[in-house]
């Protein structure tokens, strides 16, 4: 669905740098050559601003979202040829993933069945009361912030839409939902660069990332 900023455009639809976020990671996804087929999924109304390309060697299937992240995602596979043996997952704002982090999550997931991007956790972690004050503070060992993409075979990921209740409210990724059938998810090493726009901090610091990226090209 993508909330609102302030009244403007879901933030998938918000303009970045002249086009809508959405173009910006569909573009890279089809520039990067590393897939056959793309799901777009999105909202049953979307503005005529956001234009599919058309003369793309990818074959681009516009899907309509569901009413959560996990019907959406599993509306965008159905979608996929039934050939189709890997699905890729990524956010639709999530406009700065590069060609050597899909890379790494598809190779990854050739080993264990799924892969998931993310990067260690820096902060100190702290656990609140409902009063706002900490009354615990907990290990970053081995903690990881989860992103996109995440990859999994699709027999896995059509197993755990069949077998899990996915209303629960902890179930907010794939390698979550893998995990509820014992599917253990391999982690990709990502950065904070691989930022998802939820925010309208997160959309300056992006069209900060896309000048450096121009400068460093």
């Amino acid at each position: 669905m993508g909330e609102r900023f302030l009244g403007r455009e879901r933030k998938q639809f918000c303009n970045l740098a002249g086009k809508p976020v959405i173009i910006h990671v569909l573009e890279r996804l089809i520039q990067y050559r590393l897939l056959n087929y793309i799901s777009l999924v999105l909202p049953k109304t979307k503005p005529s601003s956001v234009v599919i390309p058309t003369n793309s060697d990818v074959i681009i299937k516009v899907v309509e979202g569901g009413i959560d992240r996990n019907s959406s995602v599993e509306n965008g596979m159905k979608a996929l040829p039934i050939g189709v043996k890997w699905v890729v997952i990524h956010d639709g704002v999530r406009p700065l993933l590069t060609k050597n982090l899909l890379e790494r999550c598809l190779l990854e997931a050739d080993d264990t069945g799924a892969s998931l991007a993310a990067f260690p956790v820096s902060d100190t972690l702290k656990r609140s009361d409902e009063s706002l004050c900490t009354f615990e503070t907990i290990s970053r060992e081995n903690l990881w912030s989860a992103q996109t993409p995440q990859v999994v075979r699709r027999d896995l990921l059509e197993k755990a839409f069949k077998e899990v209740e996915r209303q629960e409210p902890e179930i907010t990724d794939e390698s979550t939902l893998l995990e509820k059938i014992g599917i253990r998810t391999r982690v990709v090493f990502s950065t904070k660069t691989n930022l998802k726009i939820t925010t309208e901090e997160d959309l300056m610091f992006a069209e900060f990332y896309l000048r450096e990226e121009k400068n460093v090209d």
